[in-house]
């Protein structure tokens, strides 16, 4: 195999590159090349700088950011550069124009799969260039393609056991998770194929071909057809059954009864109440493991250690290769680290924890687990109470919004209800904070929260170059709609001149553009050009949602907001004023005391937004199925998931609060927090407007929180 590599490497080398006395290497740093075969490219950079020896290295790796560096080998020792490469932390979304940027039409080594979900996303290879791929699965057929279009020399050591030369290749999810042994039977054909432990799978279908995919283990099956149905990713749900025509779905409630008496029971789960009282704990119960064990039905607790440790506890089959099967364990309403079953990070412990301070151990499990504490509940959740906490405890508090009068009790919105935020803000200082996420990813690598929070986070303390890396692995590992469309929120919201946000802003577009045409894209594109200051085109994608507003039930509230922004990228743009093609009427601004705009991430959320105004007045927008029904099917149909409030000078004087409350999510399957976008604009439509804008995330439920209070 080296002599091989050897070999290989000498014909590319005087294939590739005139002199040998500098080499050109690219190496992509992005989130999908975390699983590289590292040990392949080494072998090929070892081959080279044999074959070399002396050699200047200009270096290039690169994500949504890059980084240059030069690199002396002298007597074809390359320890300085390796030693660099291995220490790399991988994340981002590959931007690929920024070979061409640095190197320009030289030849250089690609240390890349040169694969990309966006169209927009394409690189230009300078002829005589070496595309070294180590990525376990790739598309194959695409990188040949690249190679012999750009007439460069390519060193493939991808090896998709799945299905080596199939036409149809890709990872399926179920439940936003890559799922291993899901089962493809194609139509006409004998043989069933299934994905492997990362997922991944390959068939050798055409164009044409029906595939019946389908999980026992998950309860799920649908037919797709290859060329209309099938992507590089395919999304499916659990407990959903597809047979022709017929739909059956396993229906998930959203109340629950736990022990009492309901008469009225239409979707709502029985729930077992699993619950022990520390007065049942005996004098031999010396940990708080010993206490549990054995105590609830299905829950098992690790015992190699030769004590029953409660950080590994295990409450449904361990069904997943990748990740983690191991419970959460939360006191007194605060989640635990957990440890990981598949390594990778420290053992949790409980040991701190004194039985006899225990008022009461419950047992979560299903949709009573993940409907609290979301993916983090998806093996179970241990809560214990402890003696102090349940002496503290009050009555349940009543609504804060009562009779359109509010009584000012409502709590600011915090981040205290994000996991991930508070595991972050716990280290010591940014770089541990750093070394956390990076930590966390490794077992919780397909959590959006994670991605979304860690971003937000570190946009919190003025990190761009973290903040965008999170956000654009968002674009690269998840093609929920919903989930990409938080990210891109999250963009909107970010303030910076940094190239690294500039880049970010050039990914977005590309996402933005593989999402079904809806007025939600096309007023995401205008607010992202409007970022780039291209007002041309900003002003071009306000009139491509106005062609979709006209089929609207909400015509006119969204026609109105449209012809304002119009308005106010005319008065900002000297090449729009003069443009004798734009109507007159655009040319004179609307003047308000002040513009709010709200967007969100999900037309299936459930939730309200009330403003208060000085009196101590209510007036509040409900984003429910109980109101509006016309309206709400609407906004799935065509978009325009944001509303507009508009504040003149003859508005009431004094401080407006603006309040909101969550209360849940349509699509249980979804486990993705409602985002929303928050636009402040003073002084609309005059030369002195400011604007303030940032997102909140909110995954309590009928909790009302103040988004902010604003003097007028």
């Amino acid at each position: 195999m080296k002599k091989l590599l050897v070999m290989l490497c000498c014909c590319l080398a005087s294939a590739a590159f005139a002199q040998k006395d500098s080499i050109n290497i690219a190496w992509d740093r992005s989130i999908s090349m975390e699983s590289r075969q590292l040990e392949k490219d080494v072998q090929v950079l070892d081959s080279l700088f044999n074959l070399w020896g002396d050699t200047h290295v200009q270096f290039l790796d690169f994500s949504t950011d890059q980084k240059i560096m030069s690199f002396d080998i002298e007597g074809a020792d390359w320890s300085e550069l390796k030693s660099y490469i291995t220490s790399l932390k991988y994340g981002g979304t590959a931007l690929y124009n920024q070979i061409n940027d640095v190197f320009s039409r030289q030849p250089v080594y690609i240390f890349s799969d040169l694969t990309s979900r966006y169209k927009q996303n394409r690189i230009r290879i300078s002829p005589k260039s070496v595309i070294v791929n180590s990525s376990l699965y790739t598309d194959q057929r695409a990188l040949q393609r690249i190679a012999l279009i750009s007439r460069a020399k390519l060193i493939d050591f991808s090896t998709n056991s799945v299905a080596e030369n199939s036409l149809v290749q890709g990872v399926v999810f179920i439940d936003n998770i890559p799922t291993p042994n899901v089962q493809f039977l194609i139509n006409g054909i004998d043989s069933i194929y299934s994905s492997n432990n990362r997922g991944a799978f390959g068939l050798p279908a055409k164009i044409g071909d029906s595939v019946l995919v389908s999980s026992r283990a998950y309860l799920t099956s649908k037919w797709l057809v290859v060329g209309q149905d099938f992507t590089d990713q395919l999304f499916l749900k659990s407990g959903v059954f597809q047979l022709d025509e017929v739909i059956l779905t396993e229906e998930k409630a959203f109340g629950f009864l736990k022990g009492q008496v309901d008469f009225d029971i239409t979707n709502k789960i029985g729930v077992a109440t699993q619950k022990i009282s520390g007065d049942d704990f005996g004098a031999i119960n010396t940990d708080v493991g010993t206490a549990v064990q054995g105590r609830f039905s299905g829950v098992q607790l690790n015992n190699a250690s030769g004590t029953p440790d409660l950080s590994k506890i295990t409450m449904r089959t361990q069904n997943s290769m990748l990740l983690n099967n191991y419970g959460l364990v939360v006191i007194d309403g605060v989640p635990q680290q957990q440890s990981s079953s598949v390594g990778g990070s420290p053992d949790a412990k409980f040991d701190f924890i004194d039985p006899n301070q225990i008022a009461e151990i419950e047992v979560l499990k299903g949709l009573a687990a993940t409907n609290r504490f979301g993916s983090l509940g998806s093996n179970g959740v241990i809560l214990i109470t402890t003696k102090n906490a349940k002496a503290g405890l009050g009555q349940a508090q009543k609504s804060n919004l009562n009779k359109n009068t509010f009584d000012d009790t409502a709590q600011d919105w915090s981040t205290e209800s994000l996991l991930y935020y508070n595991l972050l803000s716990a280290q010591e200082n940014l770089e541990s904070a750093e070394k956390e996420y990076f930590k966390l990813r490794q077992t919780n690598t397909f959590d959006a929260n994670l991605y979304l929070q860690a971003a937000q986070f570190f946009v919190d303390r003025q990190q761009d170059r973290l903040s965008i890396n999170c956000l654009s692995s968002i674009f690269e590992q998840f093609g929920d709609p919903i989930i990409l469309k938080s990210a891109l929120l999250q963009v909107v919201s970010l303030k910076s001149s940094s190239q690294y946000y500039k880049n970010l802003l050039l990914i977005s577009e590309a996402v933005l553009a593989s999402l079904n045409a809806s007025i939600d894209r096309d007023y995401l594109m205008f607010q992202l050009k409007e970022k780039q200051e291209n007002f041309k085109e900003a002003y071009n994608a306000l009139s491509d949602a106005g062609t979709k507003i006209e089929g609207s039930i909400r015509n006119s509230d969204l026609k109105k907001i449209i012809t304002r922004d119009k308005k106010d990228i005319v008065s900002t743009s000297s090449v729009l004023k003069s443009d004798n093609e734009i109507p007159a009427f655009l040319k004179s601004p609307t003047n308000l005391k002040m513009r709010v705009l709200f967007q969100w991430n999900n037309p299936l959320a459930d939730f309200d937004i009330s403003i208060v105004n000085p009196n101590k007045q209510l007036f509040t927008f409900e984003h429910t199925t109980a109101q509006e029904s016309d309206e709400f099917r609407d906004e799935i149909r065509v978009g325009g998931s944001f509303k507009e409030f508009e504040f003149y000078d003859n508005n009431i004087k004094g401080e407006w609060q603006f309040l909101t409350a969550y209360k849940g999510n349509l699509d249980p399957s979804n486990s993705t927090p409602l985002v929303l976008l928050c636009t402040f604009i003073r002084d609309f439509g005059s030369a002195i407007q400011t604007k303030e804008q940032y997102t909140i995330t909110l995954n309590e439920l009928n909790k009302v929180v103040k988004i902010t209070s604003v003097r007028l």
